[in-house]
């Protein structure tokens, strides 16, 4: 134990960069723990109320949720319960000036996994963010193990176009966990064109990309990373591309390239049992 530090504190330098977003309606709260928590080489983003919060959390990956209870137009147990119906587990943490056992009690029940009375201490809120964080790995780490499991279990299986849609959710499902982006897409190629026939979050960023283009990985604007798609022959017949995230880690590509590979597998094995050359593309909706 290092002497020099408190006892249940943790070195400054002993944590992980994480994602944070901060709502509260009291601006000089958002701007104090914002800063702080910058300092702490975390990225962190404000909102004002629940509204605005959940227009972030649909666009942007966070890791926490540090938000108030009682605030305008949708309170902190109504950005919880949002919260937890998105695609990827966000940890949410409440802070109240007003605290009760009841509001606590229907805070954590909501999904919250812990909660602050107003005022604390800066080092008690961080080492808070960092212990939930901690117990999100462990729920996001399964959830991609299940995913990654049940998308190997569908690929090895599909042979008719109409078990299609599913494969396309847990494959953009998969990309968007293990990447931690905010939008993914599947562009396939037809007679008519190319389609994006499968997409994870609102895709916004990646519909101003040129599919056709991609020849081999690579990453667009700094925020965007697109691999092309082929069939066992080598044919070109797609490409996989995600927005948001770190789409310049190396691992992020081999996920992409990965996922490619089996995407490319089984179109072609489905085109080639499909009377209907568009087939790939309708049965996505």
């Amino acid at each position: 134990m290092n002497p020099d530090l408190p006892t249940g504190s943790r070195p400054a330098d002993d944590h992980p960069s994480l994602r944070i977003l901060v709502v509260d309606d009291e601006e000089e709260i958002l701007e104090l723990i914002g800063e702080y928590l910058s300092a702490r080489s975390h990225h962190t983003v404000t909102a004002y109320d629940g509204v605005e919060a959940m227009q972030l959390l649909r666009t942007e990956p966070f890791d926490v949720v540090l938000t108030d209870l009682k605030m305008p137009q949708l309170g902190g147990l109504g950005l919880i319960e949002a919260t937890a119906s998105l695609h990827r587990p966000v940890a949410v943490v409440v802070m109240t000036a007003f605290p009760t056992v009841d509001s606590a009690l229907e805070a954590m029940k909501a999904g919250a996994y812990d909660y602050l009375r107003k005022p604390f201490r800066l080092r008690a809120l961080h080492d808070t963010i960092l212990d939930a964080a901690e117990r999100l790995e462990d729920a996001r780490e399964a959830q991609r193990s299940r995913h990654r499991t049940r998308l190997l279990e569908l690929a090895w299986d599909i042979v008719s176009p109409e078990d299609l849609p599913r494969f396309y959710g847990l494959l953009t499902s998969v990309a968007r966990d293990d990447c931690r982006a905010a939008e993914v897409a599947l562009f396939l190629a037809d007679p008519r064109g190319w389609s994006a026939v499968a997409r994870g979050g609102e895709v916004h960023r990646l519909a101003s990309i040129s599919p056709e283009a991609v020849d081999s990985y690579v990453v667009l604007a700094g925020t965007i990373g697109a691999v092309p798609v082929f069939d066992p022959h080598g044919v070109r017949i797609g490409t996989l591309a995600i927005a948001g995230g770190s789409p310049r880690e190396d691992t992020h590509q081999l996920i992409l390239e990965r996922l490619a590979r089996v995407a490319g597998s089984v179109l072609s094995r489905v085109k080639s049992s499909a009377s209907d050359p568009v087939a790939l593309v309708d049965h996505s909706a």
